[in-house]
């Protein structure tokens, strides 16, 4: 209980918790509402596909800006990767139920993100360690494959299976990275 009111005390003296960046944080998971209602009442693949580049978009345009305009914020550093882990993982549920993606691959996927973030939730109060395994750039090619990949699956193209598959070897990759970073920063 303690993490969850030091989180919403984080949250709360941010000041600058709204700002343009985490707007678009916000709204790439209230752009999953209608890629899953799409996907689930109206089967329609391509306005899902189209809301899915769209929300995966914002990650790469909210992180852009907030740097470029000094607006890194403590509720953008928290919101991004719920928001991101958002943005994979239920289009890959529906992937998995829907559309007959293979289950090892989504549990692959779904594993990796749980043991991260709980990995990153028992460093949480313990800044100098958390510091250590912040999120790295092989963990953002990693989101990056898995959102090119699920737009090929969604939209059905060609390779997309192949592209999955790539998109669980970097997520087991980038999975691997996190936890020797993990390992070392517990041993300092």
């Amino acid at each position: 209980m303690a993490v969850k009111s030091n989180l919403f005390s984080r949250i709360k003296n941010d000041r600058q918790k709204i700002n343009l960046p985490n707007l678009l944080t916000l709204s790439r998971m209230m752009i999953l509402t209608p890629l899953v209602l799409f996907f689930l009442i109206e089967a329609r693949p391509v306005m899902a596909g189209i809301f899915f580049i769209l929300a995966s978009l914002t990650d790469l345009l909210d992180g852009y800006l907030a740097r470029k305009w000094d607006q890194v914020s403590v509720t953008g550093k928290i919101l991004d990767p719920v928001s991101d882990k958002v943005l994979v993982l239920s289009p890959l549920l529906i992937l998995g139920i829907d559309y007959d993606l293979p289950w090892v691959i989504v549990i692959t996927i779904f594993l990796r993100e749980f043991i991260v973030s709980f990995g990153r939730e028992l460093l949480e109060n313990r800044e100098n360690l958390r510091a250590s395994v912040s999120v790295s750039y092989l963990g953002k090619i990693k989101t990056w494959v898995q959102c090119v990949a699920i737009s090929y699956t969604i939209f059905q193209l060609p390779f997309s299976l192949w592209l999955m598959w790539i998109a669980v070897f970097f997520t087991v990759v980038s999975g691997f990275d996190y936890f020797v970073k993990y390992r070392l920063a517990v041993k300092k």
